[in-house]
C-alpha cells in the first residue's frame, strides 16, 4: 500500500509514496538529470516569456512597436505609411528639433498623426507620395491605428501560443522523465490512498498503475469533475460512499450552486446525482456514534431508518448536565461585520456575529472544564466567520484561571473552534456546543435554511449537544420552514427547548439552576457546583473545605488555608497555613536573608577589589613592556648608526689605498718607461747636482726624484744644448696641468702652447715636435 500527496500524519508517514521512493532507489540517472535540468532551465525561460507576451497583451501597443510592424511588413501601403513618419537624418551631428526646442523622436511625426495634428515645419520634408497619409481624417487614422494593433496583437497570441505548448510539452517530458523510475514502484502496489487533488496532479502515476477499482470516501461533498480526472482507462469499477443528505461539495461562485436554481447543478456531487436518478445503492442503517437521545433528531428529520449501535446506549451522560440535547433559545439580536463575508451567502456581503450566544458559550466552555472535560473532549460549531472572530478575540482577552487551564490559545487550533459546521462534517466530538447565530425580527437566516447544514450539525456530538439560538428567527423564516419547523417541533416534544441551560450540582444532585444569561455562571454555580459550603475533609485530615460546592472529589491534595500559631527552634512565635505547615518561620528566614545580603555585599566588594588588583596588574604589565620595548629600539637604533659610521670610515680607508695604490703603480710604470729610453739613448744616468740650481734641468731632475715624475718627451728637451726659456715654458705647463689634476679644477678652458723665434737651422722644427709629443 502506498499513499500520494505530500501531506501525511506520524501514522501515515511510512506509508508516502516519496518516501517509498526513496527509500528503493527510485532515483534518476546521471543523464537523466542532466537532461532534468536542461528542461527546467528551458521552462524557466519559457515561463519569462509567456509573462512578456501576456504583458503586452494587457496593454495597447507603443508607437516604436507600431512603427517596427510598419516597417518590417511586407505590404507595400504599409511601407509607405512608415515612410510618412519619418524624421530625416541630418549630418554633421545636427539634430531636427521641435517647436519649443526639445529634440524630435523617432515616433515624433507618429504621434501627431495619431493625434489628428498636421505635420507643420516637417512637411517640407515628407515625400509628396506620403502627403495621403496625412490627409487622412481622424476617424480614418483611428481605423488604421487599431487594424496596425489588432495585428501585433495576434502576432502576440501566436508567440504566447507557442511558448506555451512548447511549455506544456517541456512538463510532460519532464514529469516523464521523473516518473520514469517510478511508475515500476507503484505498478507493485494493490492499494494507493490519494485524495482527488492528488490523483489529478499525479495521474501519470496513477494511469502507470492501473488500477481497476476506485474507492471513493465522503464522495457527497466531492465534485463530480475531481472523481472524473481519478478515473483510467483500466478502471472497471467505481465505488461511492458518502451521504447526499449531508453538505454538498464546496462552491466558490453561489450562481452556479444547487441553491441558487439556475440548473448550473455545479456543486452537485455524481453520488448525489446517481442516487437522485434511481441507480442502484445500498444504505447503511447502523450507527455506531451517537447517544439514541441525540440519534433520534436526525432519525425523526433525515434517517427514519437509522438503528442504534449497542454501544451507544452505554455512552456517559455529561456531568453538570440535566439533558444531553439542549436548545438555549434568547431574544438578542445579531451584529454584523463588514469585513469577513461568507461565501455560502451570496446576498449578504457581510457576516454575521452574536455577542450574547459568544459570551454563553464561553462560560459554557468553563463550566465543563470545571466538570473536567478537556480540550479534546469538546468542540464549538459557528456557521459565521464573524462570529468565528469574535469568539477569537473574546477568547484572546479572556484571563479567567480555568479557561487559562484550558489553554484557551490552543482552543482553536486542537479544534474548539471552527469556521462552520460545514468543514466539520466527518469528524465527531464527545460535547457539541453550536452558536447558530442568527436572531432578527425579518426571519431572515441565509444560508442556514439549507437542511443538510441542520443534518450536519445535528449528528456531530457522541454524548451531548447544546445549542444556542433564536427560535423565532428561525421559525419565521419562509426558505428554512421545510427543516426549522419540525425540528423546533421535536425539541417541544422533547422538553428540550429552554430559556437557559439546566445545570445540577454533582455533590448535591437536589440542587439545580436554569443559566439564562452569563452573570448566571458566576452566580449560581460560580466553581461548577452550587451554593452549599462544600464540607469535604482536605489533606491535612483535620479541617474541612470552606469553599462552596465544587466539582474536586478528591480533597487530598487539597490545601488547607486555615491559620495555625508555630514556634521554630529560636522560640519565635509565627503563623502558617495548615496546608504549608512545613514553611519555615519568616523571622529566622529574615535574619537568613541579611546574612546573605551581608555575605553577598561582602563578595561583591571582595570582588570589585580582586577586579582592580588585576586591572592595576595588567596596566603595570603592559607599560613595562613598551618601556622595554622603547629601550631595546633606541639601543638597536645607536648600534645601527655607530655601524653605519665604522662601515663609512672603512669605505674611505678603502678608497684611499685603493687611490695610493693607483698612483704607485702609475709611478712604477712611468719608472719603467724612463728607465727603458734611458737604457736605448746610453745616456749616463746625471743627478740633480750635475747641473745648475736655477736651470730647467735641475728643477726636472727635482721634479723625478720628489715627486716621481716621469716624461720621456721632457727628459729628451733637457738633454738639449740651450733652449733654457722653452725648458721652463715646458716646465711651467706641466706643473700647472698636475696642480689642475690633484685638485680636481678642469682644464676644458685651458690653452698652452709655446712661440719659438729664431734664424733658421736654430732647431725650432725639432722643439715643435717635441711639443706636440708631450
Amino acid at each position: 500500500m502506498t499513499r500520494l500527496g505530500s501531506k501525511s500524519s506520524a501514522a501515515t508517514a511510512c506509508l508516502s509514496f516519496e518516501s517509498q521512493s526513496l527509500e528503493t532507489g527510485s532515483r534518476l540517472t546521471k543523464s537523466q538529470h542532466t537532461l532534468f535540468r536542461q528542461l527546467r532551465q528551458e521552462i524557466s525561460q519559457l515561463r519569462t516569456f509567456i509573462a512578456e507576451e501576456f504583458n503586452r497583451i494587457d496593454f495597447d501597443p507603443p508607437y516604436r512597436e507600431l512603427l517596427d510592424y510598419l516597417e518590417f511588413s511586407d505590404d507595400a501601403q504599409l511601407q509607405l505609411f512608415w515612410r510618412a513618419f519619418q524624421i530625416p537624418e541630418e549630418k554633421d551631428g545636427f539634430q531636427m528639433a521641435g517647436a519649443n526646442g526639445s529634440v524630435m523622436d523617432s515616433d515624433y511625426l507618429f504621434d501627431r498623426w495619431c493625434k489628428g495634428k498636421e505635420p507643420e515645419a516637417m512637411a517640407n520634408h515628407i515625400s509628396p507620395e506620403c502627403m495621403p497619409i496625412w490627409a487622412l481624417t481622424m476617424d480614418q487614422r483611428i481605423f488604421w491605428r487599431d487594424q496596425w494593433a489588432a495585428a501585433i496583437l495576434e502576432e502576440h497570441l501566436e508567440a504566447l501560443d507557442g511558448h506555451m505548448t512548447r511549455s506544456d510539452d517541456i512538463q510532460r517530458r519532464i514529469e516523464t522523465i521523473y516518473n520514469e523510475s517510478r511508475r515500476a514502484l507503484i505498478r507493485r502496489k494493490r492499494i494507493i490512498g490519494c485524495t482527488t487533488t492528488a490523483a489529478a496532479m499525479y495521474s501519470s502515476l496513477v494511469e502507470a498503475a492501473q488500477p481497476d477499482f476506485i474507492l471513493v470516501e465522503e464522495a457527497g461533498e466531492i465534485l463530480e469533475a475531481h472523481i472524473l480526472a481519478a478515473l483510467s482507462p483500466s478502471t472497471k469499477g467505481l465505488i461511492l460512499i458518502g451521504d447526499h443528505r449531508q453538505l454538498r461539495p464546496k462552491c466558490t461562485n453561489y450562481s452556479l450552486s444547487v441553491e441558487k436554481g439556475s440548473g448550473y447543478d455545479l456543486n452537485r456531487s455524481m453520488f448525489e446525482r446517481l442516487v437522485l436518478q434511481g441507480y442502484h445503492h445500498s444504505t447503511l442503517l447502523r450507527q455506531h456514534r451517537m447517544h439514541p437521545d441525540i440519534s433520534l433528531l436526525v432519525r425523526s428529520m433525515t434517517y427514519p431508518d437509522l438503528l442504534d449501535g449497542k454501544k451507544t446506549f452505554s455512552r456517559p451522560s455529561v456531568r453538570g448536565m440535566r439533558d444531553r440535547v439542549t436548545f438555549v433559545n434568547h431574544s438578542h439580536p445579531e451584529g454584523n461585520i463588514g469585513d469577513c463575508g461568507d461565501r455560502f451567502d451570496s446576498d449578504q456581503k457581510t457576516s454575521k456575529q452574536n455577542r450574547f450566544e459568544a459570551e454563553m458559550i464561553l462560560k459554557t466552555v468553563k463550566y465543563l472544564g470545571q466538570q473536567g472535560y478537556k480540550t479534546e473532549n469538546m468542540v464549538v460549531l459557528t456557521p459565521y466567520l464573524g462570529q468565528l472572530r469574535l469568539l477569537r478575540e473574546m477568547l484572546g482577552r479572556e484571563n479567567d484561571p480555568l479557561l487559562n487551564d484550558l489553554d484557551s490559545h490552543e482552543l482553536i487550533r486542537a479544534g474548539l473552534l471552527t469556521v462552520a459546521a460545514d468543514n466539520y462534517q466527518g469528524e465527531e466530538s464527545d460535547i457539541v456546543i453550536a452558536s447558530l447565530t442568527r436572531s432578527n425580527n425579518r426571519g431572515d437566516i441565509g444560508f442556514m435554511k439549507s437542511p443538510e447544514r441542520l443534518n450536519v450539525l445535528l449528528s456531530r456530538a457522541r454524548d451531548a449537544i447544546i445549542m444556542f439560538g433564536n427560535m423565532e428567527t428561525f421559525l419565521a423564516s419562509s426558505q428554512g420552514e421545510l427543516c426549522w419547523i419540525p425540528f423546533f417541533n421535536l425539541m417541544r416534544k422533547h422538553d428540550y427547548l429552554q430559556d437557559g441551560l439546566q445545570v445540577y450540582c454533582e455533590q448535591h444532585p437536589d440542587r439545580s439552576a436554569l443559566l439564562s444569561v452569563p452573570e448566571d455562571f458566576d452566580l449560581k454555580c460560580a466553581d461548577g457546583g452550587c451554593s452549599e459550603i462544600c464540607g469535604a475533609v482536605l489533606g491535612c485530615g483535620q479541617h474541612t473545605c470552606q469553599r462552596r460546592c465544587h466539582s474536586i472529589l478528591d480533597h487530598s491534595k487539597v490545601k488547607c488555608d486555615q491559620s495555625l500559631e508555630k514556634k521554630c527552634e529560636k522560640q519565635h512565635s509565627y503563623l502558617v497555613k495548615c496546608g504549608e505547615s512545613h514553611a519555615r518561620c519568616r523571622h529566622c528566614l529574615q535574619e537568613e536573608a541579611d546574612i546573605a545580603r551581608r555575605a553577598k555585599r561582602d563578595l561583591e566588594i571582595e570582588k570589585d577589589r580582586q577586579a582592580k588588583q588585576a586591572a592595576y596588574r595588567q596596566e603595570l604589565t603592559i607599560i613595562q613592556d613598551e618601556i622595554e620595548n622603547l629601550k631595546r629600539q633606541q639601543k638597536y637604533l645607536q648600534e645601527e648608526e655607530s655601524q653605519s659610521r665604522t662601515m663609512q670610515q672603512l669605505r674611505e680607508d678603502l678608497a684611499a689605498l685603493k687611490e695610493t695604490k693607483r698612483r704607485q703603480e702609475s709611478m712604477e710604470k712611468s719608472r719603467q718607461a724612463l728607465t727603458c729610453q734611458n737604457e736605448k739613448s746610453a745616456a749616463p744616468i746625471q743627478t740633480t747636482s750635475d747641473f745648475a740650481p736655477d736651470s730647467a734641468r735641475y728643477e726636472w731632475e727635482r721634479m723625478k726624484r720628489d715627486e716621481h715624475a716621469s716624461n720621456a718627451e721632457l727628459d729628451m728637451l733637457m738633454s738639449m744644448i740651450g733652449l733654457e726659456s722653452v725648458k721652463r715654458s715646458f716646465l711651467d705647463i706641466k706643473s700647472t696641468v698636475d696642480t689642475a689634476l690633484r685638485q680636481g679644477v678642469s682644464t676644458e678652458n685651458e690653452r698652452f702652447g709655446c712661440s719659438l723665434l729664431g734664424n733658421p737651422g736654430t732647431g725650432k722644427y725639432r722643439n715643435t715636435a717635441h711639443g706636440r709629443s708631450n
